[in-house]
């Protein structure tokens, strides 16, 4: 076996050349150890792309598309080839993949992953059965590694790393001197209890923590994305800019869709990283703040445009702009009829891709070709659904349902409008409706009956089910939401939440990398980031983390409440208890400051603790804490079996 630094080392360099082959259209289909050298100076060359499939090589005015393998060619390496391969299936990215997974593996043993007397006995074990946990065969791989190596393969493509560029971050996140190399050191006895104890904190502030999110008056689907552009290994970062509307009368709503419909139809393609509206939000002149805009987001170009709706007519003027000089790289005008605006919106994510260099693959084309309703009313009513009528959250949210319900009833193929309905029925469910979450599974699921690659179709069943407590179903819908949308930023982050939920940090870590390398500058993606960095245990390097983010960001709550769990869990009940004062005075109704508050009292015995423990648990009652009352009854328990004299438990 090879030193694990080693390894890790030649795998990342491995990954990266499969991500540029990936990117030009090329699957290798025949990577083994064979076919990988390494120069005397430790570069790695992958070589024999005799059984890679080509890019179509067509006009400069087509896209290169990757083609996939023809169904019935059996073509590889036995013992290497993914179990698509061995089927004679179509193949794509995802199968060197597997074949990736089958050459760590062996470098990491000693031993191939699937090996047998005889080609058809090695072909049935690819095809049915797993190798050896690497925990099992050396001491020195952590679990962490262990998962990434299984993930790779997997039998199923769609479980596997969807691209060479996801399988790259792992990787880095696996690197020498990273906390998820090897196991740490066995705590102290008195460290012990601080660990247990600020463990269950922690979980108990992630509940809370999607209770208080739960409660912002903001848009569900309004997370921010975005990519560091000058990162060579990264895709190239845009912006899309609110499309203003210069129409002389009318409500204008293609004017005011067109910015979403278009940041939309940019995030289908795996080639780009587009920051969200809620991103470009922040600052109140973007077309006038490129510069800032560029520094702050990390982008290298933007898009902008105008509307003007006369009638039936609509003329739409878009331009794609280099952020950092202000030259215009590419634009175009289109006059539409109707939802024929449709159309001009996936052209001009063709033409902007085209003009970045970015390829679109046939799956890509072909979901950019499905207009989102055939009803210009459906489409109206939609878009009013972004800002219905309501006083409270309840009102506010029924309000959309109501009209998206509306939109359904005209076009019953608005897919989109489905998903729209499925997250107002998560949030009611939140709020203290629970026969809402079944609706919003529903909805959902009928959105995913009109359209199976909707992203935001996925999302909305993942939440509803994670808010029902069906997380292992949850959890695959996340993965497919943000596998069909790399640029979303919502599915990222509630991803990286689900994953931590389920005790899956290392794998929440680097969810919430990536949420954060689109956006670099949003709070909640530093918050989610965090919460997987101190479970992993290196608690100066997280306290470097949150002091820093903390310092940008001195208003984040969530932040001063995990500082507060790290000042508990390293022994320093004090001025734990002190930060949680300081953030309650900030945020007096706070809920998640509220139940820490009452889990750090209980944990370090403060005076204060029995009456705010239960002063919470009598709260908990009317419905304050619906979203997170077994955690407060947890905190109860625990301080009456403290308070019993029985010491903490086991």
């Amino acid at each position: 076996p090879l030193a694990l630094d080693m390894a890790l080392e030649i795998a990342r360099q491995i990954a990266e050349a499969l991500e540029a082959a990936h990117a030009k259209g090329i699957i290798h289909r025949d990577l083994k150890p064979d076919n990988i050298f390494i120069t005397r100076d430790g570069q790695i060359k992958i070589l024999d792309f005799g059984l890679a499939t080509e890019p179509t090589r067509e006009s400069a005015e087509t896209l290169t598309e990757l083609r996939q393998t023809e169904r019935g060619a059996v073509l590889g390496t036995v013992g290497y080839m993914s179990p698509e391969q061995v089927r004679g299936e179509r193949t794509d990215a995802r199968s060197d993949i597997f074949s990736f997974g089958c050459v760590l593996y062996e470098m990491l043993a000693a031993r191939r992953a699937f090996a047998s007397t005889s080609q058809v006995e090695t072909l049935h074990a690819v095809l049915k059965d797993h190798p050896p946990d690497l925990t099992s065969l050396r001491s020195d791989v952590s679990a962490s590694l262990n998962r990434v190596v299984r993930r790779c393969l997997e039998k199923a493509p769609e479980s596997r790393f969807q691209s060479a560029r996801d399988l790259v971050f792992a990787i880095e996140n696996l690197s020498p001197g990273s906390e998820s190399l090897a196991p740490p050191s066995p705590p102290s006895p008195v460290r012990v209890r601080w660990m247990t104890i600020g463990g269950i904190a922690v979980v108990v502030a992630v509940v809370a923590a999607g209770a208080a999110w739960r409660t912002r008056p903001h848009d569900p689907a309004a997370t921010t994305v975005a990519a560091n552009g000058k990162d060579p290994r990264v895709l190239p970062l845009l912006a899309v800019l609110p499309f203003e509307n210069i129409s002389r009368s009318g409500e204008g709503y293609f004017a005011q869709g067109m910015t979403q419909e278009v940041t939309g139809q940019l995030s289908k393609l795996g080639g780009l990283r587009v920051v969200s509206s809620t991103a470009v939000a922040q600052f109140k002149d973007p077309r006038g703040q490129l510069s800032a805009l560029a520094k702050e987001l990390g982008i290298g170009s933007v898009v902008t445009g105008t509307v003007r709706e006369q009638g039936a007519q609509v003329r739409v003027n878009v331009e794609l702009i280099d952020a950092h000089s202000g030259r215009v790289m590419w634009s175009d005008q289109y006059d539409r009829e109707g939802v024929d605006v449709f159309a001009a919106q996936s052209d001009i994510a063709v033409q902007v891709g085209k003009a970045l260099n970015a390829s679109v693959t046939l799956e890509e084309q072909a979901r950019l070709g499905k207009i989102p309703t055939s009803s210009v009313a459906a489409y109206e009513l939609f878009i009013r659904a972004r800002r219905p009528p309501g006083k409270t959250n309840e009102d506010l949210l029924r309000g959309r349902i109501d009209l998206l319900n509306r939109a359904v009833a005209i076009d019953p193929q608005f897919a989109e409008a489905y998903s729209e309905i499925a997250n107002a029925y998560y949030f009611l469910g939140a709020y203290g409706d629970r026969s809402a979450l079944a609706r919003g599974v529903e909805a959902a699921n009928s959105a995913l009956r009109v359209d199976p690659e909707l992203a935001s179709g996925y999302r909305g069943r993942a939440l509803n089910l994670n808010e029902m407590g069906r997380l292992r179903e949850a959890l695959p819908a996340y993965l497919k939401a943000v596998t069909l949308n790399p640029s979303y930023g919502a599915g990222l982050v509630d991803f990286a939440h689900g994953l931590t939920t389920a005790g899956r940090y290392d794998e929440s870590l680097d969810y919430a990398l990536r949420a954060r390398r689109l956006n670099p500058i949003a709070q909640a993606t530093n918050y989610h980031l965090g919460v997987a960095l101190v479970q992993l245990g290196d608690d100066a390097r997280s306290e470097r983390f949150l002091t820093t983010s903390a310092a940008s960001s001195p208003g984040d709550s969530r932040l001063q409440i995990l500082l507060a769990l790290l000042d508990l869990r390293r022994g320093r009940p004090q001025p734990a208890i002190e930060r949680i004062r300081a953030a309650e005075e900030k945020t007096p109704n706070n809920i998640e400051v509220l139940l820490t508050r009452a889990e750090i009292e209980t944990f370090a015995d403060a005076p204060d603790a029995a009456a705010d423990v239960g002063s919470l648990f009598e709260r908990a009652a009317d419905g304050l804490f619906h979203t997170a009352p077994y955690p407060v009854k947890l905190a109860q328990a625990y301080y009456l079996h403290r308070r019993d004299g029985a010491g903490p438990p086991p």
